[in-house]
């Protein structure tokens, strides 16, 4: 946790100066170049110099340990860069000096790495398709699809506040889609005991009640417990579809609801008003 804290405020700091903020699967991250600053490059196609060009693809090859490229970049906020990275076609931000990857968002609270991916990407997102392994809880009222991991804290504080309420008051179904993002080794073994289980809104409920926010771990055990290969594959298969889908900016929560996507941890008055009219500003969109 105290490590949490120095990222949170070098990202306030960060913050303070670019007017943008970097986060990534539920935290605060990004790439540290191992080498000298380099000078601030051009935008390639805005006047950029070939040097400029591959001092970022040197910048991007060294911070990645050799495993990103560049495919194209593009002006970005307050002096920042965007870069189109190979071979995964995500978002990430360079001010020359360091490469930030997750979403940035601005003061408005606009998801500007989101915005971006469908400026470059304008397809529709394919995850989760009624064919994802999931699980349906509540018996009426309209669906909601949230793409969840059972590690995740920010899934746990919008299920406990708003969305169990809702199921036992009958107003709402919740279609729970799971995923292994926040330490996948126990999430990816909690998650297909969940979808394996005779009872899985059981297993779903039981991993809620025995949340340990401390340190962002489900309730259900993981030690010596065995799990179908089948329900193992199932998460793998949503977990890569989710990645492949989101184009960088997969974040638990996800929530679609009557045909639109929030992106995001969302506070219980912001879900509410998501449940109530559909829609979020700045990182909702259409199906």
């Amino acid at each position: 946790m105290q490590g949490v804290s120095r990222i949170l405020n070098v990202a306030t700091k960060i913050f303070a100066i670019f007017g943008v903020l970097v986060v990534a699967a539920g935290t605060v991250g990004w790439w540290l170049a191992p080498t000298q600053p380099a000078s601030r490059p051009a935008l390639a196609g805005h006047g950029a110099g070939r040097r400029s060009r591959m001092a970022l693809a040197r910048l991007v090859q060294e911070a990645s340990r050799g495993q990103a490229g560049i495919k194209r970049t593009f002006a970005g906020p307050d002096g920042l860069t965007g870069l189109v990275l190979s071979p995964s076609g995500s978002v990430a931000w360079t001010n020359g000096r360091y490469v930030f990857l997750g979403a940035v968002f601005d003061a408005k609270g606009r998801n500007l790495s989101l915005l971006a991916q469908q400026a470059i990407s304008p397809q529709r997102f394919l995850f989760p398709t009624h064919a994802s392994a999931g699980l349906l809880l509540g018996t009426a009222g309209p669906t909601l699809t949230m793409v969840a991991d059972p590690n995740c804290a920010f899934c746990h504080r919008d299920w406990v506040r708003v969305l169990a309420p809702r199921i036992a008051a009958g107003t709402l179904r919740v279609r729970i889609v799971p995923v292994a993002i926040v330490d996948p080794a126990t999430a990816r073994v909690r998650a297909a005991e969940i979808l394996s289980a005779p009872d899985p809104g059981r297993a779903w409920a039981q991993d809620e009640r025995d949340f340990h926010e401390t340190t962002e771990q489900g309730g259900l055990p993981v030690q010596g417990v065995t799990v179908a290969p089948v329900a193992l594959a199932a998460v793998e298969s949503n977990t890569a579809a989710f990645f492949a889908s989101s184009h960088g900016t997969a974040a638990t929560p996800t929530f679609v609801y009557h045909g639109r996507r929030h992106v995001g941890y969302l506070s219980a008055p912001a879900l509410r008003a998501f449940l109530a009219q559909g829609a979020v500003d700045g990182d909702s969109r259409h199906e």
